[in-house]
């Protein structure tokens, strides 16, 4: 499909809805990431985070931001 302007501008606007995920609520997400940090076993964990993220791509940046912000 071209990314023309031909059709009035909403060739663009369909492939884009096409390609990009929504993000799940912040809530959502922090609750998740609150129940990877309390496994004990840092395996366990590390594999947890790992699956998170591949499954979670864009939500990474995000995430980080409310991992980051916890420590202060």
């Amino acid at each position: 499909m071209p990314l023309s302007n031909t059709d009035g501008g909403t060739g663009f606007s369909r492939w884009y809805s096409r390609c990009v995920r929504t993000m799940r609520e912040p809530e959502e997400i922090e609750a998740e990431l609150i129940e990877i940090s309390g496994i004990a076993e840092d395996e366990n964990k590390f594999e947890r985070i790992v699956a998170w993220c591949a499954t979670h791509p864009d939500e990474i940046p995000f995430a980080l931001k409310i991992l980051l912000s916890r420590g202060n």
